[in-house]
């Protein structure tokens, strides 16, 4: 167990995904804070809290929280991240980190200047593939990157009936599947690469301009996109291309990418999280071969289960919060070479501005790196 002790704010699907990576971790959870009195003890009694707070000031006051997890609709983000931390607690945001880069920025800086943990929540960095993979495009195995492509498409707002916050700006944000599923595409590749987009094009399309919103029946219309295609150049010269979607039938969780190499290439797709491809050059001729070799020793460190257990989605949580809460208990702030933080949060939100810009202006846009 550690001394260290959190609070969840957020009583949806993600908060109780943090809950759970908590415990298995063996973090005590102090209580809750719902966007209700009624949602916020709906959460407590099911899940066995000790408390559900009434407001963000009584969970701020509480001396016994050392750790903030947010886990709200995006419109929250920023003010609550901003509280905390001014409370001396420390953060574990969901992505995206805000509504735009301006208050992305605005918290980067508060983070670094109260020195506390600000970490976002991309746990696909998380899964045991992805952590190889991050190791071998590290060392060299493929040799300097050329080429990189990749998509995040899913199926769940396919249906014109189907509603959920995400789809109003003013809740979630100018975009929607750039911001809630592009940003963990761009922080995975990002960070596997250690390269930065310089230059990007977009395109974005709306597939179903009109919803009925089931609290008030009066049909809406949509602003959001449905779908986007993203064209970036990187640091190195690399050539990028992703394919976002949310209404892509039969597509539950299509996250993929593929990394070509000057020795070779790599593929890794979440519908099949077990499998890691390669792609070699072998007595002349090209062929794809499943990566089998064993975890290197820090990627067995991280994950502590024996050799082939399966790793769900769900898993990542707890990898990703051991890593925070060891190096917190040891009086130091996480690896950042490992963890995300609040400047690959940022990093995240001036992409999605600048995708935003790029599929409006139909322009190429040089993007602004100020993380």
């Amino acid at each position: 167990m550690y001394s260290l002790h959190s609070a969840i704010i957020g009583t949806g699907y993600m908060g109780s995904a943090h809950l759970e990576g908590l415990r298995r971790i063996g973090v005590h959870v102090q209580g809750v804070l719902g966007s209700n009195p009624q949602k916020g003890q709906g959460f407590a009694t099911e899940y066995n809290l000790p408390r559900a707070y009434a407001n963000l000031d009584e969970l701020l006051s509480n001396h016994e929280v050392d750790v903030v997890h947010i886990c709200t609709p995006n419109r929250v983000h920023y003010p609550m991240a901003r509280a905390a931390l001014e409370a001396g607690k420390h953060v574990v945001m969901e992505k995206p980190l805000t509504m735009n880069s301006i208050e992305s920025a605005d918290l980067l800086a508060l983070a670094k200047r109260t020195g506390l943990a600000a970490v976002v929540n991309h746990n696909l960095r998380f899964f045991p593939r992805t952590l190889q993979a991050h190791a071998l495009v590290r060392t060299g195995e493929l040799g300097e990157i050329r080429l990189l492509q990749g998509g995040y498409c899913q199926d769940w707002l396919f249906p014109s009936e189907r509603w959920d916050w995400r789809l109003l700006p003013e809740i979630g944000g100018p975009t929607r599947v750039i911001s809630d599923i592009g940003s963990h595409w761009f922080d995975i590749t990002c960070w596997m690469t250690g390269l930065e987009v310089v230059e990007l094009a977009a395109r974005s399309s709306i597939f179903t301009p009109q919803r009925v919103n089931p609290v008030t029946g009066v049909p809406l219309r949509i602003e959001t996109e449905d779908a986007a295609v993203v064209i970036a150049r990187y640091s190195n010269g690399m050539l990028g291309s992703v394919t976002l979607s949310q209404s892509s039938p039969g597509r539950d969780n299509h996250f993929w990418f593929e990394f070509t190499g000057a020795k070779g290439s790599l593929m890794w797709d979440q519908e099949k999280p077990g499998e890691l491809w390669n792609g070699k050059n072998e007595g002349g001729r090209s062929t794809w071969l499943l990566e089998d070799r064993p975890y290197p020793p820090e990627v067995k460190e991280m994950l502590r289960m024996p050799d082939g257990e399966a790793v769900s989605f769900n898993d990542t949580f707890a990898v990703l919060y051991r890593k925070v809460y060891d190096a917190l208990e040891g009086g130091n702030l996480p690896d950042d070479t490992i963890v995300p933080t609040f400047r690959d949060g940022h990093r995240g939100m001036v992409l999605v501005d600048s995708i935003l810009e790029a599929s409006k202006s139909q322009q190429w846009v040089r993007v602004n790196q100020t993380w």
